[in-house]
């Protein structure tokens, strides 16, 4: 399935709006980029591509920020007291994807039998691998971005996906 491209940018940009104030809404953050539902509709899966990619790694701005992320996570792990606050970020996300994965079901893209709070957590825990591998340099982030596609495609297999 083609999907339009958005640089790293703007897809960050999109979801730092969005995970900055909890009473914002997808509309809001839409105007607020210049995308308007009436022109440019967003489907449930074109939004989870889109957040899902501005995770992974495609330039040396992008690189930068994984790489900080990367660190702070690293730090978590050997001081416990600062997970709770990074892990509010985590879930928010999670539950951001979980919700467009759950429209997506409801309008029958994907299959009864999954789980969106589960699936959003399975695709951001491939994505956080793919994060490594392209820092690591086993995979391009063309390469990363395919995988991404490829389960996607596997996720999403009802009708207007």
């Amino acid at each position: 399935m083609a999907m339009k491209s958005y640089p790293p940018e703007f897809k960050a940009d999109a979801v730092a709006l969005y995970l900055s104030d909890p009473s914002r809404t997808y509309a809001s953050v839409g105007r607020d980029l210049g995308v308007h539902p009436e022109t440019s509709p967003v489907t449930p899966r074109a939004f989870v591509y889109g957040v899902l990619t501005a995770l992974i790694p495609s330039d040396e701005e992008s690189r930068r920020i994984i790489l900080a992320y990367t660190a702070h996570y690293t730090l978590t792990l050997t001081e416990p007291h600062l997970a709770p606050e990074g892990l509010k970020y985590a879930n928010a996300l999670r539950d951001l994807l979980a919700s467009h994965l759950r429209q997506a079901q409801e309008a029958g893209q994907i299959p009864g039998r999954e789980d969106p709070e589960s699936a959003a957590s399975i695709a951001l825990a491939l994505v956080t691998g793919l994060q490594s591998s392209v820092l690591a340099g086993q995979y391009d982030s063309p390469a990363a971005l395919a995988l991404l596609t490829a389960h996607l495609d596997r996720l999403f297999t009802g009708p207007g996906t």
